[in-house]
This record gives C-alpha cells, sequence and structure tokens, in this order.
C-alpha cells in the first residue's frame, strides 16, 4: 500500500461523522435528473414510523438520565427507560443512545416500518490503572449551554477517592477525563447529579458552589464494570432492519476504538443472501478495512456495489465516506467520482452530504485536480455552511494563506520558561510541528499519544514540535504536563487575550487543535485533518523513512 493511500483511507475514517437531517441542495452536482412528483392535496404525506422500546444499563437497570438522539434532536427516556420517538418514513436514520456511566452507541434504522427494541448501553473500556485523573469544567450558558472552561487536575486520597477543588462564583458543570481508555474521552462522575446531556454522547454534573467552591469527588469503586459490550434485542422490526442496525455502531467502534473484531468481514459479506442486507455489509465492509498493497483483491466487490447500488440508496447515509473508497477499490488507477457525485446529489440528510462532499475534496487534494477542489469548496460553503464540515473543510479553501506549498506566515511568541522569543526562523533547517491547542480541549489531549510517539521516533532526524497553548493559563499547562501521560517534552508557548487573537488570526485558527507540518525552509508541508491521529507518523515516515 502507497503511504498516501494509508493516510488518505486513515484520515476519511478519522473525520467521518453521524448524520443529521436537512434539506437536498438544488445546485449539488448531478442534481440534474428529474425531480420525484410534488405531493397533491389528495396524497397524504407518509406516516412517521415509530422507534419505542428501553434503554438502561448494562445490568438492565433505568440509568441516571439517559437519551434517544434522532437527527439531532435528543429525548429524555423515561425514568422506567422507556421511550417513543418518530423516525423519517423513507430515509436511512442514525440514531444515537446515550446514558449516565455508560458508553453511547448507534443504531441505523432503515426508515418506512416500526422497529421496537430494547437496548442494554455497554460501558467504557478502562485503562490498566488510573493513575492521573482531570476535571473538565464547563461554563453553563443562559440556555443551558455547556462551554468548555479549564482543566483542574485531581489528587488521589489515601482512601482511593480522588478529589479537587474548582473555584467558582457561580453554578459550573463538569466531566473527568482519564476513567476510560479512550485518550481526551471524558465522561460523568459516577453518582454525582444532577446531571445535564452535553451533545456529544456523555453527561455532565451540575454542581454550585459552597464557601466559593466546588468540590469534586470521584470514587473508582463506584464505577460499573469496565468494557461491557452493549446489547441489543429487537422486539418488532423487519428482518433486513434487523440485520443493518448494528452496522453503524461496528464502523464506529473500528474507527473510534480501533476495534478489529468490529470490522466486517468479507465472509459476512459473503454469506449474506438479502440483496439489502448484502449491499449494507458491503458498504461496512469497505469503510472499516483499510486497502490493501498492491492490486485490490476487492476490486471486483467494489464494482458489483457500484453496479448493483444506487447511488440514491439511503444505505449510503450509513457510511457517506464509503462511496469514494469504493470508487477507488473498483479502478484504484483512474477512479471515477461521478458516481459519488450522484450519491452526493442524493442524499437526503445536509450533514452525510457534506461529509461526502469533504471525502470528495480529499482525494481531489491528493489527485492534484485543484479545479475540483475549489468547486467542490464552493458548493460546500453555499450549501452546508451550517455543517461541522464546513469547518473542516476550510483547510481547502483557496484563499486560504495557510496551506501546503505556502510559507509559513510570520509569528512572534514568546517562549515558555523564558529565553528568546520564538519566531518561524527559529526552526530554520527542521522540520517542526506547530500544535496550537489549550488543556480543556478534549480534541486536543486525545491528540497527546500521537504526537509523543511522533517526537520521540523522529527528533533524532531533526522534527520539532512547538505546541502554543491559546485562552488558557500557564498554570494549567504546568499542571497538564506533569501527568506522566503527556510530559511534551518540546517547546512551548502560552499566550492569551489579544496576544492568542493575532497568533490565531495570522495562522488562520478556526478550531482547536490546529496543526502545522512546516518545512526546513519555511514551507508548509500539510495542514489541520493531514496530522491528525496517525497521520503525521505517516507523512513524517515519508520525508525520514521509516524509524
Amino acid at each position: 500500500m502507497s503511504m498516501s493511500i494509508r493516510v488518505e483511507w486513515w484520515m476519511l475514517a478519522y473525520v467521518a461523522a453521524a448524520a443529521a437531517c436537512g434539506p437536498r441542495p438544488a445546485g449539488a452536482p448531478g442534481a440534474g435528473r428529474p425531480a420525484a412528483p410534488a405531493a397533491t392535496g389528495s396524497a397524504p404525506a407518509p406516516r412517521p414510523a415509530r422507534l419505542a422500546g428501553r434503554l438502561v444499563g448494562h445490568d438492565g437497570r433505568p440509568m441516571a438520565m439517559a437519551h434517544v438522539t434522532v437527527d439531532g434532536r435528543a429525548h429524555e427516556v423515561a425514568a422506567d427507560g422507556s421511550f417513543s420517538v418518530d423516525l423519517p418514513a423513507d430515509r436511512f436514520v442514525r440514531v444515537r443512545l446515550t446514558g449516565v456511566d455508560h458508553v453511547d452507541d448507534e443504531l441505523g434504522l432503515l426508515g418506512g416500518s416500526d422497529v421496537e427494541v430494547d437496548v442494554r448501553l455497554g460501558t467504557y473500556p478502562r485503562p490498566d490503572a488510573l493513575d492521573a485523573l482531570e476535571v473538565l469544567v464547563f461554563s453553563i450558558g443562559a440556555g443551558g449551554e455547556l462551554a468548555p472552561l479549564r482543566t483542574v487536575s485531581m489528587t488521589r486520597r489515601a482512601d482511593g477517592v480522588w478529589t479537587a477543588d474548582i473555584p467558582a462564583t457561580g453554578p459550573i458543570a463538569y466531566e473527568i477525563t482519564g476513567l476510560t481508555a479512550e485518550p481526551g474521552r471524558s465522561m460523568n462522575a459516577p453518582g454525582r447529579g444532577p446531571y445535564r446531556y452535553d451533545g456529544d454522547g456523555n453527561y455532565a454534573t451540575v454542581a454550585r458552589p459552597t464557601g466559593g467552591k466546588v468540590v469534586v469527588e470521584v470514587d473508582p469503586s463506584a464505577l460499573p464494570p469496565a468494557g461491557v459490550a452493549t446489547r441489543v434485542s429487537f422486539r418488532r422490526a423487519e428482518p433486513v432492519v434487523a440485520k443493518v442496525a448494528g452496522l453503524p455502531s461496528r464502523i464506529a467502534r473500528a474507527r473510534r476504538f480501533g476495534d478489529d473484531a468490529a470490522r466486517v468481514t468479507r465472509a459476512e459479506v459473503d454469506a449474506e443472501r438479502d440483496p439489502t442486507a448484502h449491499a449494507a455489509l458491503a458498504i461496512a465492509y469497505f469503510a472499516t478495512r483499510p486497502p490493501p498493497p498492491g492490486p485490490d483483491p476487492d476490486a471486483s466487490l467494489a464494482r458489483a456495489v457500484l453496479a448493483d447500488v444506487p447511488s440514491a440508496s439511503p444505505l449510503w447515509s450509513m457510511a457517506p465516506d464509503a462511496a469514494a473508497q469504493v470508487v477507488v477499490a473498483a479502478n484504484r488507477e483512474a477512479p471515477d467520482y461521478s458516481y459519488v457525485e450522484e450519491v452526493l446529489s442524493a442524499v437526503d440528510d445536509d450533514e452525510a452530504a457534506a461529509e461526502t462532499l469533504f471525502a470528495l475534496m480529499w482525494r481531489a487534494r491528493g489527485d492534484g485536480r485543484e479545479q475540483d477542489v475549489a468547486r467542490y469548496y464552493e458548493l460546500m460553503r453555499d450549501r452546508y455552511g451550517r455543517t461541522r464540515y464546513a469547518r473542516l473543510a476550510s483547510m481547502f479553501d483557496p484563499s486560504r494563506r495557510v496551506r501546503p506549498g505556502a510559507p509559513v506566515p510570520a509569528f512572534d511568541v514568546p517562549r515558555y520558561g523564558g529565553g528568546d522569543r520564538i519566531t518561524p526562523k527559529t526552526y530554520a533547517g527542521h522540520t517542526v510541528l506547530i500544535d496550537v491547542w489549550a488543556t480543556w480541549c478534549k480534541p486536543c489531549v486525545a491528540e497527546m499519544p500521537h504526537l509523543h510517539a511522533a517526537y520521540e521516533r523522529y527528533r533524532g532526524a531533526g522534527f520539532r514540535i512547538l505546541s502554543v497553548c491559546v485562552d488558557d493559563t500557564a498554570d494549567h499547562v504546568d499542571a497538564f504536563r506533569r501527568d506522566p501521560r503527556h510530559p511534551m517534552p518540546w517547546d512551548h508557548a502560552v499566550v492569551d487575550g489579544e496576544d492568542a487573537a493575532a497568533f490565531k488570526q495570522a495562522l488562520e485558527v478556526a478550531g482547536l487543535p490546529t496543526l502545522l507540518l512546516v518545512g526546513p525552509d519555511g514551507t508548509i508541508i500539510a495542514t489541520g485533518l493531514q496530522l491528525r491521529g496517525g497521520g503525521l507518523e505517516a507523512i513524517l515516515a515519508r520525508r525520514f523513512g521509516a524509524r
């Protein structure tokens, strides 16, 4: 497998996300085919299907709080775990299931029929040892929205309970990091309600200060058993609906946790006789398998998918980026992306369409088709500007100064700990990663294992890292680096206020983390998502060779 194909597959897997309902864009590529007839007064609207059942914990008991989320709207379940929600009648729907003390999961449902299901949510895998916990502190907005403020390190008492004092003048919310084996993932403090759903699969404790502080306590013995799998039992569902329902969860586990057991196998695809289930399994197979080296043994399966699965099939919403992967597998030397553009025009879901479009942009950039990159970017901006992929796609903006091949913009930041100030000239002759981050940023924390691995492997070859912490404090950085999991033994700067604003403007920072890899001559090599997760080491291996 070429390194570029490996990076491409990993990154498209990395940015895969759940879908949210929205109108199909009129100007999407391939949108010229006839539209469906408009409804008339004599034609009744399709009856919404119903999803009903119970959502409980791993032990069969109701959870302190739990939600079923459909199309971005979270529905709190009843005290006994029961729920009943409407489903769109005519498309594939991804349903997110969440609960206090438990790992989030999802179902993928083919619309049009009622479904009754009982779900016992699983639990997070935990690290081998709980040696460092932190409190992720949120402010609470007027509408109840949560915004991250800072992280605070916890200390362990002799009785094994972890504690931290949080200075506060009003109500705050908090979650705990370090309780799960997923880097950077936070979860609720066990037994510390009342809770508020954070909209991202977890629950925050809401607390009021006493004497100017909130005392946070975490007793690990109160946690449920680790690594319990989610159990789903259908009381009522069409057979094909039940077969397909678990595939989004398997895709998510394979991508999010690196769970090889969750990957769909070729044997599963070949053994399935139901045409719809076979198509769904094939899509999930390509969504979870890394491309093989050399000639693709699945090329014939990929061609069959393109021939047998209509581009308008709702199954593509299960893994929107998989269409591009299937096209590449079918003909690696000359992929025909027109099929993917047809999928884009047919997807009846803004987030899923934006994910498909992002995959097209990524492939076009990798192939050097800059005119297509510009065309896709304009469509993303005009039609899907409210999706999260619109923000991610800013890396493809043709007007950006911060892009591969351009010189790194001028900046000047104080070296943390004293000494000369840091500018781009500081790293002349070296390859340097500029990492813009904050201690309260969960995705930033999740990148730490990858940054440390790359630094240890390539620093002897002249690789350097500059981490610039923004909108945070030096004390928080010090506490963060005292954690043995992320000592960050490289260059640092801490900027806030106007200095942080100027730095972020210079480097066109749209969100955290922001990553730039700069070559010895000051030219930007790669930016953004290309450098997340395993992408950084893969690119460094191309420059320095495997080590």
